[in-house]
């Protein structure tokens, strides 16, 4: 399927992308809240690629958020999509409401091995929540910013673009 490039991309930097899974655990309606409240925030342009949140938003209006849902078929073109953004969400926070079926893999990295490593591959600094594996990682590579919840996200940004090129590097040196 070929993917229109939304609007905000577009225009200017500070493009965030959250992209693949959406549960509770991921806190996605609260990345939209922060993003659609917080002053500080209203600079940054956070890109949601997901069909749920495509659906469940899709009737609201947002200056610096946006969603899609086209699905993008082809590896490459999804590479070319990815590479558009400056910083990466891969957070899954542990949450024992939501069911047994996501059981000890939260703890450890949740469902982000793959956005994770493509993000870290295209040098993209990645923001993630404090789980195991990323906790690890975080030791020996400096490829973005742990957090504990959603309301880190604005301190994180700010971290990240104000010495972006050392975390893109390493992000990519983790990859490698």
């Amino acid at each position: 399927h070929s993917f229109p490039i939304p609007k905000a991309i577009q225009e200017c930097s500070n493009n965030i992308l959250y992209t693949g899974t959406i549960s509770a655990t991921c806190g996605v309606d609260e990345i939209v809240e922060l993003f659609s409240k917080n002053k500080r925030l209203f600079s940054y342009n956070i890109h949601f690629h997901s069909y749920h949140m495509y659906n469940k938003y899709k009737s609201f209006s947002f200056d610096n958020i946006s969603f899609n849902c086209t699905p993008i078929a082809e590896p490459s073109e999804y590479i070319k999509f990815v590479s558009q953004f400056d910083i990466g969400l891969a957070l899954y926070f542990p949450d024992q409401n939501v069911g047994a079926h996501f059981g000890k893999n939260i703890n450890f990295i949740g469902y982000s091995s793959g956005k994770f490593s493509l993000l870290a591959m295209l040098s993209i600094p990645i923001i993630v929540s404090a789980n195991n594996s990323f906790l690890k990682l975080k030791q020996s590579y400096d490829f973005g910013i742990v957090i504990n919840s959603i309301s880190e996200i604005d301190k994180a940004l700010d971290s990240i673009y104000s010495d972006y090129d050392r975390y893109s590097s390493e992000s990519r040196r983790m990859y490698e």
